[in-house]
């Protein structure tokens, strides 16, 4: 909850959606492996803390970068492909706890942060800021370069198009922190549409996160829990 209040409008006002994306990916395994040298639950909890933060927007950022630079008739699919990689990831959380069974729980971190940490570096080479983002910020011929890039589309940048885009959208790149905060105070419709799923997301969130800290107390081999909690998630991408 800190991490989304605090970082979703960076997303969208300074860093743009390549770099957030950057930073959460680099956190959430730093974090782990700093874990593995926890003296203390205390200092542990507050890793794991660092940890949920930079998650927080893991997935926003990844959902529309990847589905911004497809047309309508793909970004369903492309949407749910993310969220099938994801549960696939989750299965081998189960795996790498059983090869280390006889191991301390420190060993846990270390093959799952380390490999994370670095493919993390992968985005810095071959994903695109999201081109509304640099045309929101002014950066009309890095916008232009990325749509090139996408498909063979002649486009011209000095078209009034363009133009017409920025002076629309000049008000966004004033965003700062609080600004999307204070937007939603002064309107009232849309505190009382966004408070109720605010609480629904809370409850869904409680339950999904629960579920897995809660396997260890079911009567059965706690691998296989795991596994099954895990693939509980497969249908749910389609739908």
């Amino acid at each position: 909850m800190v991490g989304g209040l605090l970082l979703a409008t960076l997303a969208d006002s300074s860093l743009g959606r390549k770099n957030m994306l950057l930073l959460s990916c680099l956190l959430m395994p730093a974090a782990g492996i700093l874990s593995i040298f926890s003296p203390n639950h205390w200092i542990y909890s507050g890793l794991r803390f660092v940890s949920g933060f930079g998650r927080a927007t893991l997935g926003t950022c990844a959902l529309v970068l990847t589905t911004e630079l497809v047309g309508k008739r793909c970004r369903g699919q492309v949407g749910v492909i993310g969220f099938f990689l994801f549960t696939l990831g989750f299965l081998t959380l189960p795996v790498i706890a059983y090869l280390n069974r006889d191991s301390s729980w420190r060993y846990i971190y270390l093959w799952t942060s380390v490999p994370a940490l670095l493919y993390s570096f992968l985005v810095i080479f071959f994903v695109r800021e999201s081109p509304r983002w640099l045309m929101v910020r002014g950066r009309k011929e890095e916008a232009v370069a990325t749509l090139k890039s996408i498909g063979d589309v002649k486009i011209n940048s000095s078209f009034s198009d363009l133009m017409v885009f920025e002076e629309k959208e000049e008000i966004s790149t004033n965003l700062n922190l609080f600004s999307a905060i204070s937007i939603l105070l002064e309107k009232r419709w849309a505190m009382q549409r966004l408070s109720p799923v605010m609480t629904v997301g809370l409850g869904v969130g409680m339950v999904y996160y629960g579920m897995p800290l809660g396997l260890g107390n079911l009567p059965f081999n706690l691998y296989w829990n795991g596994t099954f909690n895990a693939l509980s998630e497969l249908p749910c991408p389609p739908y």
